[in-house]
């Protein structure tokens, strides 16, 4: 979607140079990644002590470390079955 905004030039021109990105649309396109992941982090912060866990640390840890094996394995029988194709 194409979109006319007027910015500060001083302002973009810092943004690009300390983000190192290359072009305006790059920089624009990072700072609203990033606001959107600071509001979305704000909003689990204000979940903090909201929901009741039932599940221990260890608990969690081993369902993560099963969906990373199962994601894993999922991947490697794609690879070999694309060989034997």
């Amino acid at each position: 979607m194409k979109t006319t905004v007027d910015i500060p030039e001083e302002a973009l021109d810092e943004a690009q140079r300390l983000s190192g990105l290359k072009g305006k649309k790059a920089v624009i396109m990072a700072a609203l990644d990033e606001f959107i992941r600071a509001h979305k982090r704000q909003q689990l912060i204000d979940m903090l002590g909201t929901v009741e866990m039932a599940l221990t640390y260890d608990e969690i840890r081993e369902a993560r470390d099963m969906c990373t094996d199962k994601a894993a394995a999922l991947e490697r029988w794609r690879r070999e079955s694309a060989e034997v194709s």
